[in-house]
């Protein structure tokens, strides 16, 4: 596959200046209106904190409802948000104080530490069956001293609470009285009330999410009057959508970087952080023939990485050694993994298994170039020993409900895929999603090992250092031995942007602080 000539080492220097001629300002929804346009690169399908699927949803969740804390541009540590006071006591009390005058809307009053109790004991409440439960793990009771004061009591440590919880969607205040109210006490898209600097306008399916500016919020005054989260899901569309105006910032696909690198555009910048987040080959570990293990086996002897990675990522990003990112406790300089292709061995054991002829499977991918490129080019090495395996593009939406989706049980025709995840700088945020308590909900491959989820618990109260890493290495080594997961990359994060916008996101580039963000 062929791409213009640019150097790895050149892509990865810092930012780089590249531009657009036309324009060049901000747009405006009408005259003297400040409108943002950011690209959202799935669609929006909740604005509640315990059901959220995307980072978008999380940055959106934390415009219009109250958040104790955020994330800092320059390093994942925190600074207070809408709180004036947030103290960890000690391993297992953490105090906090809430900025006075912050209002529901829809009449529902004052923001109080009630409402704080209520929303992160409901993301625990076994009844919500939240996948982000496992965020406040050991969390006991919110004990609530006065209006605006309380206090998170735990059972054990957690020690990435600052990281995974407080600082993302999960740690969202939600107004009781308006959820107690609800028949069902969730809601997707139109939150029955609010109390961020923004509120939301509407929502088109397929179009925008558009929020407005709340002209009751008493706290730092927005930068922009509107913000539209413009859904563009289609990777080779992101780059036309801003060079012909219609957002202001989107994501670069890397198989778009080299051109765009090399073909400047004026009053641009093009802006690139390493990735924290993961692509894989999963395979369902409850559907024959991948419930056999030596299938498994044979598949990672198959299948070639560098290959991949050259033709589906352009050679552009490193190979993973798992699902922990450098730099973050628990990663590996290597796995357990075979490194080359082995197809010899490959087709053993696909004999010891019963299918010596080969077998016939499907490879389900996003319908993104990059997802489905890797799909295609696993196909083509799994032909090399009889397997023939069709390439089924998925909208995002029908992909997730494969594995999530319970009526009909639609996982049970699941048997490949390929699959990404974005996270966070604590290795509790990779291993939490591959837990037996995750089966049906983030758990795509449906393995289930009770060692593994007893380890990521252990991990998550372990404060020192040292055995928090060599507990983090023997999960990430019992993945490797269940033949599930084949590792492809961390991948890059890269936005272009207008010179006139500062772009506020966290370091990884992953997710954009709506509230920072402002013209410059």
């Amino acid at each position: 596959m062929n791409t213009p000539s640019i150097t790895r080492r050149r892509l990865l220097q810092g930012s780089a200046a590249l531009g657009m001629s036309s324009l060049a300002r901000l747009g405006s929804a009408q005259s003297g209106t400040k409108v943002l346009r950011v690209q959202s690169k799935n669609r929006f399908t909740t604005l509640d904190p315990a059901n959220k699927l995307y980072a978008d949803e999380d940055v959106s969740i934390g415009a219009i409802t109250p958040m104790l804390i955020t994330f800092r541009e320059q390093d994942f540590g925190w600074d207070l948000e809408d709180a004036t006071y947030v103290e960890q006591l000690d391993d297992l009390h953490v105090k906090f104080t809430l900025r006075e005058g912050m209002t529901w809307t829809n009449g529902f009053g004052e923001v109080t530490a009630e409402d704080a109790k209520f929303s992160y004991e409901r993301i625990i409440d076994p009844e919500v069956e939240s996948a982000y439960a496992v965020d406040f793990e050991g969390l006991v009771r919110v004990d609530v001293l006065d209006k605006l004061t309380g206090v998170l009591v735990f059972s054990k440590p957690n020690v990435p609470l600052f990281t995974n919880a407080l600082q993302v969607a999960t740690g969202a205040i939600v107004c009781k009285k308006a959820i107690e109210a609800m028949p069902g006490k969730t809601y997707g898209m139109n939150p029955p009330a609010e109390a961020g600097p923004y509120l939301v306008d509407r929502y088109r399916q397929g179009t925008a999410l558009y929020l407005k500016r709340n002209p009751d919020w008493t706290g730092k005054k927005p930068a922009f009057d509107e913000i539209q989260f413009m859904e563009i899901e289609d990777e080779q569309t992101t780059v036309i959508a801003y060079e012909t105006g219609e957002c202001d910032a989107v994501r670069v696909p890397l198989r778009e970087m080299a051109r765009v690198a090399e073909n400047p555009m004026p009053n641009t910048t093009l802006m690139r952080r390493p990735a924290l987040a993961y692509w894989w080959i999963g395979m369902m570990v409850e559907n024959p023939p991948f419930d056999d293990i030596r299938v498994r086996q044979a598949i990672a002897h198959t299948v070639d990485v560098d290959e991949i990675l050259e033709g589906a990522f352009f050679g552009l990003s490193d190979r993973a050694t798992g699902i922990i990112c450098p730099g973050v406790i628990g990663w590996r300089d290597t796995n357990l993994l075979p490194q080359k292709p082995d197809l010899d061995r490959a087709r053993e054991l696909l004999a010891e298994a019963g299918h010596a002829g080969g077998f016939k499977t499907v490879i389900s991918a996003i319908n993104r170039a990059e997802n489905v490129t890797v799909a295609q080019i696993v196909a083509a090495h799994l032909s090399h020993v009889g397997i023939e395996a069709e390439v089924e593009p998925l909208e995002s939406g029908s992909f997730w409900d494969r594995f999530m989706g319970q009526e009909g049980e639609p996982w049970k025709k699941q048997q490949m895929h390929v699959a990404r995840y974005g996270s966070l700088p604590d290795p509790s945020f990779y291993t939490a999603w591959f837990t037996p308590e995750q089966v049906g909900q983030w758990n795509l491959e449906r393995w289930n090992n009770a060692e593994f989820g007893e380890l990521h618990l252990q991990a998550l109260s372990e404060t020192d250092e040292a055995k928090r890493h060599e507990l983090y290495v023997r999960m990430a080594n019992m993945m490797d031995e269940s033949a599930a997961y084949i590792y492809l990359t961390h991948g890059t994060n890269a936005w272009l942007v207008r010179n006139n916008l500062h772009l506020a996101t966290d370091p990884s580039a992953q997710a954009v602080l709506l509230r920072r963000c402002r013209p410059v």
